[in-house]
C-alpha cells in the first residue's frame, strides 16, 4: 500500500495531501508519540489524580492528546533531531578519517 501510495503521481490529491507540513511533522514526532504515550499518560493520571479533578471521557481524551502531541513535539524538536544531525555529522567524519587513512 505505501509503496503504491509513493508511486502516485505528486499533483494528485493524496500525495498533496500527506505532503501538507502539519501531516509531514506528526510523521516526524510519531516515534516520540510512539515512546511517550504510555508515560505521559501515566503522569497525566496521577496529576488528575492529585488535583482530584474530575473531568469527563472527552475532555480526558483530548486534552491528554494535546498534551502528549505537544511534549512529543519538543522532544523531537529539542532531544530527537538535533541528536540525529549530531550521529550523522559524527558518522560523515568517521566515515571522511577512514577513507583518507585507506586510501
Amino acid at each position: 500500500f505505501i509503496t503504491s501510495l509513493s508511486a502516485l503521481p505528486k499533483d494528485w490529491f493524496l500525495p498533496r495531501l500527506l505532503s501538507k507540513p502539519l501531516l509531514v511533522k506528526l510523521g516526524d514526532i510519531s516515534f516520540s508519540l510512539f515512546i511517550l504515550q504510555f508515560p505521559i499518560m501515566h503522569i497525566y493520571d496521577k496529576l488528575l489524580a492529585r488535583g482530584r479533578l474530575v473531568v469527563g471521557n472527552t475532555l480526558h481524551f483530548y486534552s491528554y492528546l494535546l498534551i502528549l502531541l505537544a511534549i512529543s513535539f519538543l522532544t523531537y524538536t529539542f532531544i530527537e533531531d538535533p541528536l540525529r544531525r549530531k550521529i550523522n555529522n559524527y558518522r560523515k567524519t568517521k566515515k571522511k578519517e577512514y577513507t583518507l587513512e585507506t586510501a
